[in-house]
């Protein structure tokens, strides 16, 4: 049937593809509901793919191990927080839709190619602005231009984000941030989105790490999302230096 609905999709015999369809959702499972998603041509039937989707949300516990999932291209970002207490009121659909927004930004603004972005990994922080930011553009002696964050800059690609002459401030906020993460943002960021930028679904699977299925400029692919809180990084850096001195 899958063959069947790429040809007359392809072909554009509506009636055909839209029986096929109908018969793929009705059969739709955890276990082929990626591959049916990954079909070619899906794009060009609103109905089928906003069935397909909202089964994929509702049942992405479940499917976050499915093979086909697991070997769609991945985008690997790392947010950097201010405090674990931060990191503890993340909004998990609205940091899903601020990392995609920000790799929006570098394909479609930077001209960063899609490989790029599956091919490496991103170390972020959020600016004052509530957008994510590169940590290639925080300055040079900046209280969270830790030692992770140097070694980060030296091992990035040259052409990625460290050529943007703008840069934009971490700042120390007085309480957490917990607006950046709030719902509001993530409907906002939503609805500014073109259908070719869709989260699909997202979950948490670690105590600071999440997952999301996503297209990318209309491909399916996968986020993995890791949390840190670069304040304990200082502190930690800090300890270790002044346990150093005192060793000598």
């Amino acid at each position: 049937v899958k063959a069947v609905y790429i040809a007359a999709s392809h072909l554009k015999i509506d009636r055909v593809a839209r029986k096929c369809a109908q018969h793929l959702i009705k059969y739709l499972s955890t276990d082929n509901c990626i591959e049916i998603r990954s079909l070619p041509g899906i794009a060009k039937n609103k109905d089928f793919i906003q069935q397909v989707d909202d089964y994929i949300g509702q049942n992405f516990d479940q499917i976050k191990e499915n093979s086909y999932l697991l070997n769609l291209h991945c985008a690997r970002i790392e947010v950097l927080n201010q405090s674990k207490e931060e990191m503890t009121m993340v909004n998990t659909s609205s940091l899903c839709r601020l990392v995609l927004d920000w790799i929006r930004k570098q394909i479609t603004e930077d001209n960063l190619g899609l490989t790029t972005i599956t091919e490496n990994t991103f170390m972020l922080y959020l600016a004052i602005d509530n957008s994510l930011q590169d940590c290639n553009s925080l300055p040079t002696g900046d209280v969270c231009d830790t030692e992770l964050v140097q070694d980060y800059k030296k091992l990035s690609s040259k052409n990625v984000s460290q050529t943007k002459s703008k840069r934009k401030q971490l700042s120390q906020p007085s309480k957490p941030r917990v607006l950046i993460y709030s719902r509001e943002i993530g409907e906002e960021l939503e609805s500014e989105m073109e259908p070719h930028w869709n989260l699909i679904a997202s979950t948490k699977v670690g105590e600071h790490s999440y997952i999301a299925l996503v297209t990318l400029a209309g491909k399916l692919a996968k986020l993995s999302i890791k949390l840190s809180a670069v304040l304990k990084m200082f502190e930690c850096e800090f300890c270790a230096n002044q346990f150093t001195r005192a060793d000598r």
